[in-house]
This record gives structure tokens, sequence and C-alpha cells, in this order.
């Protein structure tokens, strides 16, 4: 029964802390400023590096939840390039740069896109090679993000923006897919005419040096 009770009034205060409401309304005022009010309102204890720094606008017209003020604070300086990174019970908030190196979150889901963060997602493909994905969607990582592939096992690493992670992920969902017989030959015959193609092109170099060289031996 004790456990019971314990487990009630600790479910109550978390529900609490969720539903409660703050004034969360910035224009034009300084990045540190805006952690500051965050981490007084929520009793959350944050570390800021130096190079922290920018203004920001926020503009909530009503009181909004902690919550929802940790989410848009987090987004607010992705906007100027700063990650908030989780070490134990201390918010650091840093250079999204910088935070890759961190203790970021690691997963083989998807993550969630809110609250903004740097995460590392891990990818196994299973029906296209990682290598070739990774040259087709490269550039769909945002200015701070980075891809790297472990071929051995077939797989996309990549840490960016939780938000952008989720684009990442409708794009790979559609290309990782087993190839029909008849796209499969298109397929084979596209890399056919490819190929022909280039050894057309050698042959015609190729010709053109062989007669480039009796010329040479004139003069």
């Amino acid at each position: 029964m004790k456990k019971l009770l314990m487990s009630v009034i600790i479910f109550c205060g978390i529900a609490s802390f969720a539903e409660e409401k703050t004034n969360f309304y910035f224009q034009n005022e300084e990045v540190t400023k805006v952690i500051d009010v965050y981490a007084k309102v929520s009793g959350q204890k944050f570390i800021v590096d130096s190079t922290v720094r920018g203004k920001v606008t926020i503009l909530n017209p009503r009181e909004i939840t902690i919550e929802d003020a940790y989410n848009q604070l987090s987004e607010a300086l992705s906007v100027q390039g700063f990650a908030i990174v989780k070490n134990g019970d201390v918010y650091t908030v840093r250079n999204a740069r910088s935070a890759q190196r961190d203790n970021v979150q690691v997963t083989t889901e998807v993550p969630a896109p809110k609250p903004q963060r740097m995460v590392t997602w891990i990818i196994p493909l299973k029906h296209v090679a990682a290598h070739v994905v990774h040259r087709d969607i490269r550039m769909l990582t945002s200015a701070y993000g980075e891809m790297t592939v472990n071929e051995n096992s077939n797989q996309i690493i990549i840490t960016d923006w939780s938000s952008n992670l989720q684009r990442v992920s409708e794009v790979i969902k559609n290309i990782d897919k087993p190839v029909d017989a008849a796209t499969a030959k298109i397929v084979a015959a596209a890399k056919k005419e490819r190929r022909e193609h280039v050894q057309i092109k050698m042959k015609k170099k190729d010709a053109g040096s062989d007669e480039a060289e009796p010329e040479k031996s004139k003069n």
C-alpha cells in the first residue's frame, strides 16, 4: 500500500511539472538570458560555454508548459548553431559542431524530433549497399551534420539535428527497398550502356593519340 501511495505521489508530481506553465516571451534577447530564465523556472542546471552568444526571438502570446519552453529553447539555440547536451543531471550548451564529440544520444531508432538536439543514428541497411546510399544522400545532412559508412556491417552512421534525421529517415525508407525484376533489368541495361559509352570514348581518345604520333615524328 505504501509503495502504491508513493508511486501515485511521484506520478502526480511529474504530471504537475509537465502541466506547469510559464511566460516565455523574448524579443531580440541575449541567448544566455533566455537560458537563465528557463533554468530558473525549470530548476534545471546548465553549463554554458563561453562561445555561446547572440540574440534570439521567441514569441508566445500566452503562457506555455515547461516542456514546450524547453523545446522552443532547444530550437532557438539550434538556429544559432548551439546544441544542448545532457551530462547526468546537467545540461551543457555549446557549439553544435563541438557537441558532436560529446556524450550525444546514440540510437538505432529514428529519434523523436523534439526537443531539438544532436543525435547519432546508426542505420542498418537491408537491400542497398551503404556506400551507395552515402553517395546519394550525403548532401542531406545539415551544416553541422556528419555521415560515415561502416561497410563491414552495411550501416550508415549519421550525427545531426534530430529534426533533420526525420527527413533523412523518410528518404532512406524509400531507397532501402528490394529491387523488382523489371527495375533490375532497366538498371543493368543503363549500366551496360554507360560502360559501352566509356569504352567508345576511350577508343576515340586512343585513336586520336595514334594519329598525332606520326606528325610529331615528321617534325
